[in-house]
């Protein structure tokens, strides 16, 4: 289950980091949410959830599927796949909290490899512009019920760290990687001062990160898996490339 696919999005590593995430945790918080992939693999991870993330339409659109699906069925409707309608709705901001939704769910699903820039198509496949419209309706009906009690914010890392840390509670980690740092547009990303803030926490944690000497470096004082996808829009392709990450935890 997920509403969208998003850059660094953990769809196929969210098995495995399933599999070492504490069986009993208070409440689960994930300060990196993006496409929540991780968070929607399970029905519940902990008595209280909250997904955050510093991109304010992410976290608007889960907001809006959350509180107002009918609303935003009803706008998303007749959004039918259309290379025209795609550009119209890329120079248009949206006026309505649901307009601005649906707006961006059309241009993530409709476009080249979900970045939302041009129209996706495949001579082959049919590409994002093919995918089924009646699927997606049905999905965000799923998705709403599954935040029924998830709470919603979007704030920066270091602040939900001070709302949220306590013993009893769990974070899994997925900030920008080294390689492609940037943070929504905030500048590059500072692991360093991420790692220092890690330091201070009281929960459990869980941080995915790309395999590299600085990754390796900054992380050493703690338990660290190697991991290893691959890495392209055709996994079929044989010159799509494997990629190693780190799944590194203090538990």
């Amino acid at each position: 289950l997920s509403l969208l696919s998003w850059i660094g999005g953990k769809s196929r590593l969210r098995k495995s980091i399933s599999e070492i995430i504490p069986k009993k945790i208070n409440c689960y918080i994930e300060p990196f949410g993006g496409g929540a992939w991780v968070l929607f693999f399970k029905n519940r991870w902990g008595s209280t959830e909250v997904y955050n993330d510093l991109n304010g339409d992410l976290v608007n659109l889960f907001r809006i599927v959350k509180y107002h699906p009918e609303a935003l069925s009803k706008e998303f409707e007749f959004m039918v796949s259309s290379r025209e309608l795609f550009y119209q709705l890329l120079n248009s901001p949206g006026i309505t909290e649901v307009q601005r939704a649906a707006r961006f769910l059309y241009l993530i699903k409709r476009s080249f490899g979900s970045k939302g820039e041009s129209f996706g198509t495949s001579r082959k496949s049919g590409g994002a512009g093919f995918a089924s419209h009646i699927n997606m309706m049905e999905l965000m009906k799923k998705v709403h019920a599954r935040l029924d009690r998830t709470i919603l914010e979007n704030l920066s890392y270091e602040k939900i760290f001070e709302k949220y840390d306590g013993p009893a509670n769990f974070f899994y980690l997925d900030p920008p990687y080294f390689k492609g740092d940037k943070y929504y547009g905030f500048g590059s990303f500072d692991h360093s001062a991420f790692a220092g803030h890690l330091k201070d926490l009281s929960a459990r944690w869980l941080l995915s990160i790309d395999d590299c000497e600085r990754s390796r470096e900054l992380f050493s004082g703690y338990n660290i898996t190697p991991i290893s996808r691959q890495q392209g829009i055709n996994m079929k392709n044989p010159k799509s490339t494997v990629f190693k990450e780190l799944l590194i935890r203090n538990y």
